[in-house]
């Protein structure tokens, strides 16, 4: 499985964002009842074919949030202390930034 989702780095801090993503996903893969596979591959072999797995319907298939499913809200936010200690150190020193174009 795989999935996929976008972050307004401007808003959130993608790691943590990325960090919470993975809990609220296998809390959710655990309430659905959905057990994440080992770190080994099993072979089996069978004589006949395997039946079809009956599709979900689309009205079985509700969204939920985190929060109902017990995962605590996490901070997300942008960590700016080290952009703040930046500023003050090119101010003291009176330079600026290589990477903007001011």
């Amino acid at each position: 499985m795989r999935f996929f989702g976008w972050v307004d780095q401007r808003e959130a801090d993608l790691l943590k964002v990325k960090s919470q993503a993975i809990r609220t996903v296998k809390t959710a893969l655990d309430k659905a009842g959905i057990s994440m596979p080992e770190p080994i591959q099993s072979v089996l072999l069978r004589l006949r074919a395997v039946d079809k797995i009956p599709e979900a319907k689309a009205e079985e298939l509700q969204p939920f949030s985190a929060t109902e499913l017990g995962v605590e809200e996490a901070d997300v936010a942008v960590y700016t202390q080290l952009d703040k200690q930046i500023e003050k150190d090119r101010a003291v020193y009176n330079q600026k930034s290589l990477l903007k174009s001011d």
